[in-house]
């Protein structure tokens, strides 16, 4: 084969100083010689290049080719130096192409376009060997020489990448169907997926190594088409979901697998099957863990959560499809976390991240007024009784709501836990026992159905009372006082004969303070009182009577008797009579305290709608004059944050109609004008 040698400095500069002066001199210029010489001598040089390509078989081909295109480069290299004049002369003034161009246009014909496919043929069968070769490692002399042949073909002909990228992709599609026939049938969906997965990731190392970085993309369609598309029906078969099956076993590493080759393989029919099967799964999971417990449903709704975030990586098909599941469930069982979330109020046994979850899942309820509701009155119950876990928890809860459904959600609730923790002390107004008063704003909490007033107070409770009038009118002249009374406490003392006259504090509810307190005016140790006595005395009706007496009878303190004591219920043929044998070791008594139901939830929510979608009508159509009755429902609709049935609208319509906030049009029924 052709052999080179390095120039001494003398030997360079006599060949550079001939060529030179060839090129320079204008009486005797032989630049047009030298550039056709030097094709010819390209030509010849390419020639014998060519036949000794020849000689080689194709898997020696690929580092013979490499060795020739090394000595063509020097020799063009040797060539351009001595020539070096000739490009910036003759060749530019004429516009040939320049040395470098005419002898790659040489190289290419003669030597590349005819060992192009065998070269191509040997490129491949090196990929093929790296891919049926397992256990074979790739070596860094290998990627070089990898690299480096890859180059020389580029070089030469910038086109011809294309078919060797075409040349790989066809013999990669032929391996992946022989792969698919092989393992598809006899490996089980979850192996399957497994063999695919490490496969496609040999794969693309491979490209990254054998072929330029665009191949990849075309490379990973191929084998995403062929190793999944074509088994899909199969992996998501009625008969045994793989999916599915992977769900229900709680596999994070195959539930991840499947969602990452399927999204990355952008197959949507895929992505939308698996997010129906785990609908049908994560529906399951809650609704059977609401039916056990709510505690179970939260763990069950925080799996699920961690689910989509480390095995599916928050997809919006995921996403929306729990959230679906979400409002089912809550609208379903909304007072069961309303429950929850009071009695963890309450007792304060839980972290306070669980208050956060809890407002979240309130949140998909698709009524947020009654939740409002429902949440303000447990939250005045527990206000009220003093059974709150803490203030702090309390503005935690408001302040996880007020994140979730907005300040106009909570500025209430807001407002009654400012009353309570701003109650005012009113020692000074009040003569001696001390009392204390608390002012409540009334928009703020919600209305308990009071008894009737005209429930006998006694003397010591209406003089307190008149005091405090007195200050509250001198100080605030534009405010009115309503007296809630049946939301008051009661600190009495008694004596009692079976404790020797020992003297005890009884803390109870304002009614059962009422009939204590009138039981003791009237009652004797040996007298009797009638279930009609005590309501006709006490003003209240029997349905109030019954759980304060219960409360008195059959609880821990004893303070009242009644006969028959055959069970433990309360009848209106029943006598009643005050325990003067009563005795305890403790000295304080906390009777259990009774408050007043409040009316349904329901029929308070119905009312407040009426004038929430008043306003609503009011408001569109001071800005639009004029409106058909479709265009004026489907605006209410629009612009309502709860569910509103078009027949309520409609009713509240006809009310405004009648207050003259609105009129039909003359010659059109279905049009309503603004008037106010």
């Amino acid at each position: 084969m052709l052999q080179s040698r390095l120039f001494t400095n003398e030997e360079f500069m006599k060949i550079y100083t001939i060529c030179y002066d060839m090129a320079i001199h204008r009486d005797h210029n032989h630049s047009g010689f030298l550039y056709e010489e030097f094709g010819n001598m390209m030509k010849e040089f390419c020639d014998r290049c060519s036949y000794e390509l020849n000689k080689y078989d194709l898997d020696s081909m690929m580092f013979e080719w490499i060795r020739i295109y090394d000595i063509f480069i020097l020799f063009q290299n040797w060539m351009c130096r001595f020539l070096m004049y000739l490009n910036r002369g003759y060749i530019r003034n004429n516009n040939y192409l320049s040395l470098e161009e005419s002898s790659c246009k040489i190289f290419q014909e003669t030597v590349f376009n005819y060992s192009a496919y065998p070269l191509y043929h040997a490129y491949n069968r090196f990929v093929i060997k790296d891919r049926c070769d397992i256990k074979r490692m790739v070596l860094e002399e290998d990627i070089f020489f990898i690299k480096r042949c890859l180059d020389a073909m580029l070089t030469t002909d910038k086109t011809s990448y294309l078919f060797l990228q075409m040349e790989y992709l066809r013999e990669l599609g032929s391996f992946l169907e022989e792969y698919t026939a092989t393992h598809a049938r006899e490996l089980i969906p979850c192996e399957y997926m497994i063999r695919v997965d490490q496969e496609i990731q040999a794969e693309e190392k491979r490209v990254q190594i054998f072929m330029k970085e665009e191949t990849l993309a075309p490379a990973r369609s191929l084998m995403h088409r062929k190793l999944l598309q074509d088994y899909f029906s199969e992996i998501f078969s009625t008969v045994h979901n793989a999916f599915l099956e992977s769900l229900k076993n709680r596999d994070s590493f195959m539930t991840h697998l499947f969602f990452r080759l399927f999204h990355t393989a952008g197959m949507e029919e895929a992505m939308i099957r698996m997010s129906q099967d785990f609908t049908k799964y994560a529906l399951f999971q809650l609704e059977t863990s609401m039916d056990e417990d709510i505690e179970r449903f939260l763990e069950a709704h925080e799996e699920m959560v961690v689910m989509m975030r480390r095995d599916l990586g928050d997809h919006v098909l995921f996403q929306q499809a729990y959230h679906q599941i979400l409002r089912q469930i809550v609208n379903k069982n909304p007072s069961r976390l309303t429950q929850y979330l009071d009695r963890i109020m309450r007792v304060g046994n839980v972290f306070e991240s669980r208050i956060h979850v809890l407002c979240e899942l309130l949140g998909y309820h698709s009524e947020s007024d009654v939740i409002a509701e429902t949440l303000r009155r447990d939250m005045a119950k527990r206000l009220f009784m003093n059974r709150t876990h803490s203030q702090e928890w309390e503005k935690t809860l408001l302040s996880s709501l007020k994140l979730r459904f907005g300040y106009q959600f909570t500025s209430r609730m807001e407002g009654m836990r400012f009353d309570y923790t701003t109650q005012l002390l009113t020692t000074e107004y009040i003569p001696s026992p001390e009392g204390t008063v608390r002012l409540l704003t009334g928009s703020h909490w919600p209305s308990f159905l009071a008894p009737d007033d005209s429930v006998p107070l006694p003397p010591l409770v209406t003089r307190c009372m008149a005091h405090f009038e007195a200050f509250f009118t001198e100080y605030y002249s534009t405010r009115r006082i309503t007296w809630q009374h049946h939301l008051s406490n009661f600190h009495l003392q008694g004596i009692y004969n079976a404790g020797k006259n020992r003297r005890y504090d009884i803390f109870c509810g304002f009614l059962q303070g009422i009939v204590l307190l009138w039981m003791a005016d009237r009652a004797l140790p040996d007298k009797q009182i009638s279930l009609q006595e005590i309501s006709k005395g006490t003003r209240l009706s029997f349905s109030l009577l019954f759980p304060i007496l219960h409360s008195l009878v059959f609880a821990s303190h004893k303070l009242l008797l009644k006969n028959p004591m055959t069970d433990h219920k309360i009848r209106e043929t029943d006598m009643f009579s005050l325990n003067y044998d009563f005795s305890s070791k403790r000295s304080t008594l906390q009777l259990p305290t009774i408050m007043v139901d409040p009316p349904k939830v329901q029929e308070k929510i119905q009312e407040d709608r009426k004038f929430y979608v008043e306003a609503i009508i009011v408001r569109i159509m001071k800005a639009r004059k004029k409106m058909s009755h479709r265009d004026l429902v489907q605006e209410v609709m629009r612009q309502s944050t709860i569910t509103m049935e078009s027949k309520m609208i409609k009713t509240m319509i006809e009310k405004l109609i009648e207050k003259e906030y609105l009129e039909r049009a003359e010659d059109d029924t279905s049009l309503y004008l603004y008037v106010a």
